[in-house]
Formats: C-alpha cells, sequence, structure tokens
C-alpha cells in the first residue's frame, strides 16, 4: 500500500468519526444517494471523478426547492414570474424567477443571483426555522422572495430594479450537470445565461450581481468568463480558488464540511465532490486549476466585501488584489457574512454602488473610499469602524519582524544569538510566544510566521494563531455571530513548504503544493507559514502572542469549520535563535497623524 492510499484510508475514517458529519451520512443512507464515478479530462490528464445525484424531492435538514411552477403573479407591486425557461448550449434549459416592478414599463437593470441552493431556498413544502433566523437578522428584514444569500427582490424592486435569482445547471429544475466552482464550464454557463437576460425586453442591458459566499463565489467564476451584458459585481465573502482556501488550505486536507455541502445539491444533474477528489489526491494539479478562478479577467466594476472571522477570507481578498479593475472597492468588517450582507445601512451603500453602474446615475460613488476596514479591539468592540484608506495592504504598512525565543518564550524586535528550543506533542498541546506592547500598536494586514520545525514523524501539520492577551496571559477575542473567535489564522502542512517563487511575496507566501518534500526526523527545517489578513489594536501592557499547534485552535462552530485530516502523530519542536531565524512578520500601521502625544489613527 503507497503513501496516498494509507492517507485516503485513515482520511475516510476521521472524515466519517466527525461528529458535525453524523446527521450527514444518516440522511444519505435514508436517501438513497445515486453515485457515478466518470472520467473527465482536465489539462490533457484524465481525472476520474465521483459525482452522484439526488432529486429534489430529497430531504435532507430543509427542503430547499421548491414545487416547478411556471406561473405568473402579482403582489405587493412586484410582477413575478416563476420558472422562466432559458435556453443555453447542449440542449441545456435553465429555469430562472424573475421580479419586477409590476407597474414600470420601462427597461430596467437586472440584479443577478446565481445559486446552487434553490433559487427558491426554503420557500418550499416542509416547515422551516424562517429564513431570517438563518441570516441571523431580525424577522421581517427579509422577505419571503429572497434566495438565501442573495439580494431580496422585496426591497430592489422597489428602487427600480429587476431581481433574477437563477438555479444553476444541475440543481433545482435547470437540466444538465452542476459546474459550481468549475471555472470554464461554470463561467460560460453563467456568461450564456447573462447574455440571454440582457437581450430581453424588460432588460436595458445592464446586468449586476450580488449574493455572498457561494452566490459570491459564483460571481467570480461568471465574471472571469466576462459576459457582455455583466457590467459590475459584488461579491461579498466568496471563495475564489477552491483547493487553497477551502478544502486544502495550506496543503492540509478538509473534506467534511465540503462534503457537507456539494452533497446538499439536488437537481436532475450529477453533482460534482471535490471531498472525494482532496482525499484521493491531496496535490494540486489540472483538475484543481479548473476550480481556481483567473481572476485576472476581470475587469469590471466590483465591490468586494470581506470578513475577518470566515473561511471566505482569503478568497474575497485574493479577489481583490488580483482583479484588473481600476474601479474596485473593498470592505472589510468583523461581523458574520448574513447579518453583514442585510444590514440596513450596507444595503444603501449597495445600492449606490449599483445605481452608479448599472443606471449610470452621476451619485458620486467615486468618491467612496477604495478601503475602509474596521479595526478590531476586544469581544465585540471595534476600535475604528469603515476608516477610509487609499489601499490594501495598506500603504503606510511598516512590516516588522518579532524574533520567537524559546528560551524565556517571549518575541523580541532583536533575534537571540543563542539557539533554544521548545517541544510540544502534536495532538494535544501547543507553545505560545509573547511580545509586551509598550505602546499603543495597530496590526493590519496579513502576517507571515517564518519558522524552524523538526518533527519525530517524516511530516508535521502546524496550525498558527496572532492573539490578543493581557498583562495576566488571558485571552482577549472577537466574538462574531456570539462565539469566540480567537485570533488570525494560519496553516500548512511541512511537506508542501515549496514556494511559487514568482508569485510570492514577502508579506504572502503563495505555496506550489505539487510535491511533497518528505521531513528527515529530527532534522530542522524553515516554513513561512501565510497568516490570513486581520485589523486589530493593541493597548500598553496587552500582548502579542503567537499561539502553535497540530490542531486547529478555536471553538467549534458550523461556519468555522475545523474537521481537518492531520497526519500529526508524536512531537514537534520549535527551534529559535543564532542560526533559527524564526519570526512574526506583522503588519506595523504607523498612526496617519502624531504630534507629540497626539495622535489620529
Amino acid at each position: 500500500m503507497d503513501y496516498q492510499e494509507k492517507e485516503l484510508m485513515e482520511d475516510n475514517e476521521n472524515a466519517k468519526s466527525e461528529a458535525d458529519m453524523a446527521e450527514f451520512s444518516k440522511a444519505k443512507n435514508e436517501n438513497m444517494f445515486e453515485e457515478y464515478y466518470q472520467k473527465r479530462e482536465y489539462g490533457g490528464t484524465v481525472y476520474n471523478l465521483r459525482l452522484h445525484m439526488q432529486p429534489v424531492s430529497a430531504g435532507f435538514r430543509t427542503d430547499y426547492y421548491a414545487p416547478f411552477m411556471q406561473e405568473t403573479t402579482y403582489a405587493d407591486g412586484i410582477r413575478y414570474d416563476r420558472d422562466v425557461e432559458v435556453p443555453i448550449s447542449n440542449n441545456r434549459k435553465v429555469y430562472i424567477d424573475v421580479y419586477r416592478p409590476e407597474h414600470n414599463l420601462e427597461k430596467l437593470p437586472v440584479i443577478l443571483m446565481w445559486t446552487p441552493y434553490g433559487k427558491r431556498h426554503w420557500h418550499g413544502k416542509t416547515e422551516t426555522p424562517g429564513l431570517h433566523q438563518a441570516m441571523g437578522v431580525p424577522k421581517g428584514t427579509i422577505s419571503d422572495r429572497a434566495a438565501f444569500e442573495g439580494a431580496d427582490p422585496g426591497y430592489w424592486c422597489q428602487q427600480g430594479y429587476c431581481v433574477v435569482n437563477v438555479d444553476a445547471p444541475g440543481t433545482g429544475f435547470s437540466t444538465g450537470d452542476n459546474n459550481f466552482m468549475f471555472v470554464k464550464e461554470g463561467g460560460e454557463d453563467g456568461k450564456e445565461v447573462i447574455d440571454w437576460i440582457g437581450e430581453q425586453s424588460w432588460c436595458n442591458g445592464n446586468v449586476g450581481m450580488a449574493g455572498n459566499s457561494g452566490l459570491a463565489m459564483s460571481q467570480w467564476v461568471i465574471a472571469a468568463a466576462k459576459p457582455n451584458h455583466l457590467k459590475c459585481i459584488a461579491p461579498w465573502e466568496g471563495s475564489s480558488d477552491l483547493y487553497r482556501e477551502n478544502v486544502c488550505v495550506g496543503g492540509i486536507p478538509s473534506p467534511a464540511f465540503s462534503e457537507l455541502i456539494w452533497y446538499d445539491f439536488r437537481g436532475p444533474g450529477l453533482q460534482p465532490d471535490p471531498s472525494y477528489m482532496i482525499q484521493k489526491n491531496d496535490l494540486f494539479n489540472e483538475y484543481w486549476q479548473n476550480h481556481a478562478v483567473d481572476l485576472e479577467k476581470i475587469r469590471i466594476p466590483v465591490y468586494v466585501c470581506a470578513g475577518y472571522s470566515h473561511f471566505h477570507l482569503r478568497g474575497s481578498m485574493e479577489g481583490y488584489r488580483r482583479i484588473k479593475s481600476h474601479k474596485k472597492w473593498l470592505r472589510m468588517h468583523r461581523d458574520f457574512e448574513w447579518p453583514d450582507f442585510n444590514k440596513p445601512e450596507n444595503i444603501q451603500d449597495l445600492k449606490l454602488f449599483f445605481d452608479r453602474f448599472l443606471k449610470n446615475i452621476n451619485n458620486g460613488w467615486e468618491m467612496t473610499p477604495k478601503v475602509r476596514i474596521e479595526v478590531m479591539d476586544a469581544y465585540d468592540y471595534d476600535f475604528r469602524k469603515n476608516r477610509p484608506e487609499s489601499d490594501f495592504p495598506i500603504p503606510r504598512t511598516e512590516y516588522t519582524k518579532f524574533y520567537l525565543n524559546a528560551e524565556n518564550m517571549s518575541m523580541n524586535l532583536i533575534p537571540s544569538e543563542t539557539e533554544s528550543s521548545v517541544s510540544y506533542h502534536s495532538e494535544s498541546e501547543e507553545v505560545n510566544f509573547e511580545f509586551e506592547v509598550t505602546e499603543e500598536m495597530e496590526l493590519s494586514g496579513n502576517f507571515v510566521l517564518r519558522i524552524w520545525v523538526s518533527s519525530e514523524k517524516d511530516d508535521a501539520d502546524l496550525f498558527v494563531f496572532v492573539q490578543k492577551t493581557n498583562k495576566l496571559g488571558e485571552l482577549i477575542p472577537t466574538t462574531v455571530f456570539g462565539v469566540a473567535d480567537p485570533g488570525a489564522k494560519g496553516q500548512l502542512r511541512a511537506s508542501m513548504r515549496s514556494l511559487d517563487e514568482e508569485t510570492s511575496l514577502p508579506y504572502l507566501p503563495q505555496y506550489r503544493f505539487t510535491k511533497h518534500e518528505w521531513l528527515t526526523p529530527g532534522e530542522p527545517v524553515a516554513l513561512d507559514i501565510e497568516i490570513w489578513p486581520y485589523a486589530r489594536i493593541w493597548h500598553k501592557g496587552e500582548r502579542v502572542r503567537v499561539c502553535i499547534a497540530g490542531r486547529p485552535i478555536r471553538d467549534e462552530s458550523w461556519f468555522l469549520p475545523t474537521s481537518v485530516n492531520t497526519i500529526n502523530q508524536g512531537r514537534h519542536t520549535i527551534h529559535t535563535g543564532g542560526m533559527y531565524d524564526s519570526y512574526l512578520l506583522a503588519p506595523v500601521i504607523p498612526p496617519k497623524y502624531k504630534s507629540g502625544d497626539y495622535e489620529v489613527r
């Protein structure tokens, strides 16, 4: 048995033992999902894919897909055309719901949501907790016309927009296979539908896209295909690279969460199974390349949102960084994606963006700061909200090295000349290094942990956090959606440490993930661990802590998935001082203005 086969067996056992998969496994057996294996070619290489099919009638927790019914109804001043058929290539049919202002006969711009979850999510026949509860907002905030994670027709139609919710091919009653996050196929599907909509008698030719999470991921994919009628997008919290940001962050497979999501897609088509692919082979290849958006192709106006505590953070930030649009805006915040998406002040902000680029209203949107960030403090308190910046990373950033010293578990601005080390058991322990703040200090941006590590085995998974503690060493978390979030996060499998020198930046390492470089037990190697962006203030007397462990250190929560398939066994040793230049590269932000003791941040 080779390494990959052995790892796959172990990973399958680990995935099936996760508590959050128990309900899924039961539902899967009861609903008799049909599974298929199919060969497909990507980049000249043939891959054996596992796919599945389940009807929309299959129940699993909730009923996402309402019954098929082609009809037109009127209510609350809105015309509702249900299950409108859109013909696309290969004799497929995509079904959309169209919401229009009832008494406005003008051609209007369209806000489109492309969803695999069902365009009338939770509007089906079973009892559900209510969309408002799922979104974490007060009852009455969202109308029963809204798609899950999408813009609400109840609001936008009143503002002179048409709203279109699309069942992606292979889901709901749309025919074909589900190409969700398949960049080439899914992008072309979206392009066909958008350009069909742009030619309809009720559309003024301008289409924008909205939505968060899965509906934001779809925006990256479709915008890169360059539909003629797509004028702008607003991806609020959306991954853009399935391998690097979801199923194998830092080269460490995490199949359970993606399996939970992808096995929830239902319809007449075959549904993909990326969890199977990552367990079969954990290296980046042509299959995964087709799940990584070519963001540089996007040149239309874009309004990006990114939450510090969400797993969509990296994809959102990479989207903002890499797109070639000269008209792009970024808003970074502490909140969870759903309440943030539905706050009235944020909806009004989005309206200004859409009014400018879909209605061509000169409303001063371009005066909006290119970047707005919240600087967090403690719990649910923010030090600064929507602080304007000219770009991100913040141009005045002073990247500073805080050197680790295992002799006294400290971090210092000057490296120690003495070599020292500290070890921890990779399956149950962690180690902490701390720096005491002597004056107010803001860290906002990307971090990198350069760490020298050795292992008793031939590989090691490392999980790191940049945290805030008080002078007693007690953790000061932020709270998001009622859950304590311990800090900025990063993770890396040591055998996947090889960097792509062409695309890496000093503050943003980029890994190849194309080969394993095994460790020699007991021999130290240097790892450059990417830590996702963060923005926080430390006050005098507080401490910056770097926590290093062999497992995720955070509260379990369904929206912060921690189910990973680690290979850790035995002890890891961190080496510092002398030839071992272990340090945290941190983005120190100086005040915008300082005069004596007075300063403005």
